[in-house]
């Protein structure tokens, strides 16, 4: 799964995303991210 780009995660699934306009102090490890991604960002 490594460098791979994936339409997906599940629980227990490790990811990297890139947020803008997110602030370092205001996520926190656990914190559940929820909503869609507009189809001219995929």
């Amino acid at each position: 799964m490594f460098q791979k780009t994936l339409t997906e995660a599940v629980v227990g699934d490790n990811v990297g995303i890139i947020l803008s306009g997110i602030g370092t102090g205001d996520v926190k490890r656990g914190d559940l991210l929820t909503g869609t991604i507009p189809s001219q960002m995929r």
